[in-house]
């Protein structure tokens, strides 16, 4: 069973580390089998807003994007759902991926791109993907705000071996 860390001290009146909070669950025998973030390491992905969007002049499928994340950027992306006024999940030039991806300013048919627009399964927050990540729905009011702190993804989710005797303990409540 998974539980987040959020969950649980909604639950518990402690300002404990989630570890102690762990071995205590431990030791009063609902098994922690591991401690892990929500999302896998990634760095300098940030919040931005696709100003433009032009058609690049060398590739049928690839677009040009401006986009703003606290400066003004421009980028090549080949994903289909790529619009105008739409918040997204931009790795910046520095940026290192999961599986150790590193982003730098490169050029794609001629044309300079100084990032990368990013989708849920680049990231390792999703294991599909239809494109890149849309953020409208979180009503963003800046951007170039990491992405971690924005969908909080260093909280911790604790896998717990719930045995077949502690059917009590199927929810957060129970725990």
């Amino acid at each position: 069973m998974l539980i987040s860390e959020s969950w649980l001290k909604s639950w518990l009146d402690t300002d404990l580390p989630i570890e102690d909070i762990s071995e205590v669950l431990t030791m009063s025998g609902i098994e922690v089998d591991s401690i892990d973030s929500v999302a896998p390491a990634f760095s300098n992905v940030v919040s931005g807003k696709i100003i433009e969007v032009k058609q690049h002049p060398n590739a049928d499928r690839l677009k040009i994007c401006t986009v703003d994340v606290g400066s003004v950027i421009e980028l090549i992306c080949g994903a289909p759902n790529v619009i105008e006024n739409m918040y997204v999940a931009c790795a910046k030039n520095g940026a290192v991926l999961p599986g150790n991806i590193k982003i730098k300013d490169t050029k794609l048919r001629g044309v300079a791109s100084f990032g990368m627009l990013c989708s849920e399964k680049e990231l390792g927050i999703s294991k599909e993907s239809a494109g890149i990540m849309n953020l409208n729905y979180l009503n963003l009011q800046k951007v170039g705000v990491s992405l971690r702190e924005i969908l909080n993804l260093d909280e911790k989710i604790l896998t717990l071996k719930i045995t077949p005797n502690r059917g009590d303990c199927l929810s957060v409540r129970g725990v």
